[in-house]
């Protein structure tokens, strides 16, 4: 059976542009129906989904090539919603510049009396 992490793996790499990842994960369900003429074909060809053998490689054998190409970007879609969780990322950015401007401001003998967590943050 085809790794499907591995397929995110390939249409991540597609989807090179920052700006063009972050349309793809925040599409709602219509936007990614509409994917169907460009990674929808792209999925259908490169993996063969119009063949028995390609189709049985997603552990599915009666399900029509078009709709399986839709699930799967559907699948990869929350994949790399979870992997980019934008809100996350944006939490962890913050914590870094704070914890940067506290480095800054410090002198030699305070950073050497500061404690820091088991992720190198200060307390």
């Amino acid at each position: 059976m085809k790794n499907w992490d591995r397929i995110v793996d390939d249409i991540e790499v597609l989807l090179i542009d920052s700006d063009e990842l972050k349309l793809f994960i925040n599409s709602d369900e219509d936007d990614l129906i509409g994917l169907h003429h460009s990674m929808g074909r792209y999925i259908r060809n490169e993996y063969k989904l119009w063949t028995d053998e390609g189709k049985e490689e997603f552990g599915v054998h009666f399900m029509h090539p078009d709709e399986l190409s839709q699930g799967i970007i559907n699948y990869i879609q929350t994949k790399l919603k979870k992997k980019h969780n934008p809100t996350q990322t944006e939490k962890v950015l913050e914590i870094i510049e704070d914890n940067n401007k506290k480095l800054e401001n410090m002198d030699d003998a305070e950073l050497s009396h500061s404690s820091f967590d088991e992720y190198g943050y200060i307390k």
